[in-house]
């Protein structure tokens, strides 16, 4: 026969103590809602501010801010502002909230952007020609605009704005300043403020290539920079007849005006321009060409192979025309009678300024 343990009573246990509250939590006894306003609209006090606190759920959305008061009429007075306020801005389709807004996605989007030029992504030029732009015209516009609330329409808006800028902005600029409004929501979408990018305008860009010089006219411009090398030449600004004109002459021939610029005209251009015509080069290659990027060829056919520095994406060789091998030992040649030793360093043109950029 098996006998039963007797039972024993359990004793009785300490009740829980309750979970300390968060420095920002509402204090349960404060919390006071607004007469004759809606029951979501509310201050309150907190233990980590000495201040009384508004705070409105609407939209979806946890409305809160500091009233900067610490007595209790101002509070209820600032919350039926702060009440107006965010229905003035849901009606305008502003952000209610800082980090929602174009402005914030846009200073995140240029921080985003800022990595990839220390990763070498993209140039320094190319971030700040998008820094510019959102100064000028996209903030300026967009800044308070709530990124879910940026439709079709508004970028209608904002492309008419466009229109009516003075001086008058070409089709490919405003192209460029709506791709950027793109770049700005994509990134909204990405960080999930953003359900999905609603439809640009089309821009139809019209096509506009490059004018050129024919054999003739650059005949004429190199025979120019050969005959005019070691000249020094002003820019002036002259009065005439109540309008600003802008006047070249040689220094010393007692042009008026206000002095812009003094130029001596280098023995290097006449060459510089046969060197970027038979290389097929534009002004900014030329700007970080050096010597160590120049790799004389000699075979049936005589050319440079020049590795310039990465540029626009564009990293391949350049094969130039047989003429450019005569210009570049001509100018070595130069630098070798005058006494002028030239390392791989060195650029291939302008290398007596210190500024590349005054160089240019």
């Amino acid at each position: 026969m098996r006998v039963k343990a007797p039972l024993i009573p359990s004793q009785p246990q300490p009740p829980a103590e309750p979970r300390p509250l968060h420095r920002t939590t509402p204090l349960a006894a404060s919390i006071t809602g607004v007469a004759g306003y809606p029951s979501k609209l509310v201050i309150y006090q907190l233990r980590a501010s000495r201040f009384w606190w508004v705070r409105y759920y609407a939209h979806g959305k946890i409305l809160r801010k500091s009233t900067k008061a610490e007595q209790k009429a101002p509070a209820l007075a600032f919350a039926k502002l702060f009440y107006e306020d965010s229905l003035l801005r849901a009606r305008e389709a502003l952000a209610q909230r800082s980090n929602t807004s174009f402005a914030a996605c846009a200073r995140a989007a240029m921080a985003e952007q800022a990595a990839q030029v220390k990763r070498g992504e993209i140039t320094p030029v190319t971030h700040s020609n998008a820094q510019y732009r959102l100064r000028k015209l996209v903030l300026p516009f967009f800044a308070q605009h709530e990124v879910s609330a940026i439709d079709y329409a508004l970028l209608q808006q904002f492309l008419a704005h466009m229109g009516e800028c003075k001086p008058a902005l070409g089709l490919t600029t405003m192209a460029a300043y709506l791709k950027l409004v793109r770049k700005v929501l994509l990134h909204a979408q990405r960080i999930k403020l953003l359900a999905h990018l609603p439809q640009f305008p089309r821009v139809g860009a019209r096509d506009q290539p490059r004018d050129y010089f024919n054999a003739g006219e650059y005949l004429q411009l190199w025979r120019a920079a050969r005959r005019m090398a070691g000249q020094v030449w002003e820019l002036r600004k002259v009065v005439i007849a109540g309008s600003v004109q802008t006047q070249y002459a040689l220094a010393g021939q007692g042009l008026a005006g206000h002095l812009v610029r003094r130029v001596r005209i280098h023995p290097d251009l006449a060459p510089l321009i046969q060197f970027m015509v038979n290389g097929f080069m534009r002004p900014t290659d030329i700007k970080w060409l050096q010597h160590k990027h120049v790799q004389v060829v000699r075979n049936a056919h005589s050319y440079l192979r020049l590795r310039l520095p990465t540029s626009k994406r564009h990293s391949d060789p350049i094969v130039t025309m047989p003429m450019a091998v005569k210009v570049y030992a001509r100018m070595l040649q130069r630098a070798k009678a005058a006494g002028r030793e030239i390392s791989d360093q060195d650029p291939v043109f302008g290398a007596n300024y210190a500024s590349r950029d005054l160089a240019m």
